[in-house]
């Protein structure tokens, strides 16, 4: 599928919001349990820490938001940990297993290397084989089994911190 990576914009916030809580609503993808709304989006999106970076993947033809992918810093307020960075992502379903994914990987992993990033690590739902399946794709590598990291709905959640170095 053609896509076009662009950065998330404020005017997104809608779209982003309708994209995420339809994820949520299927359950057993993330760890977020509670829609949210666009204003909450929005405000998110204003208050990117330095360092970060958020990208869109859209439809080139229609715009139709397609994913999104963002890099935040594990700790903004920490300079040993100044080189690693947090990334997530989020797929319409529809979307899914059509490349989508991996352009915004291509994307942010520029963008997170020219932040300065050297290192960045995904905690990904130990029962989520297409998540966990992506971000290897992606050359991610398993670092720890976080057990019963969440609960969720009264029962715990082993989740899979995963790692990629971007420089040696």
């Amino acid at each position: 599928m053609s896509c076009l990576i662009r950065p998330v914009q404020s005017a997104d916030a809608p779209a982003i919001t309708t994209l995420i809580n339809a994820i949520i609503r299927t359950g057993g993808l993330t760890i977020m349990t509670e829609p949210f709304s666009a204003a909450d989006q929005a405000a998110f999106i204003a208050g990117l820490p330095p360092r970060s970076t958020y990208l869109a993947a859209v439809d080139p033809l229609s715009g139709a938001l397609l994913g999104v992918q963002d890099v935040l810093p594990l700790d903004a307020g920490e300079a040993a940990l100044r080189h690693v960075g947090v990334i997530s992502t989020f797929v319409a379903q529809a979307s899914a297993r059509q490349g989508v994914g991996s352009a915004l990987m291509r994307a942010s992993l520029a963008q997170a290397h020219s932040l300065g990033y050297l290192k960045l690590h995904a905690t990904i739902r130990a029962d989520n084989p297409a998540a966990l399946a992506f971000y290897q794709a992606q050359g991610f590598r398993q670092a720890a089994r976080l057990e019963k990291h969440a609960f969720i709905q009264g029962v715990f959640v082993d989740e899979f911190l995963f790692v990629r170095w971007l420089a040696g």
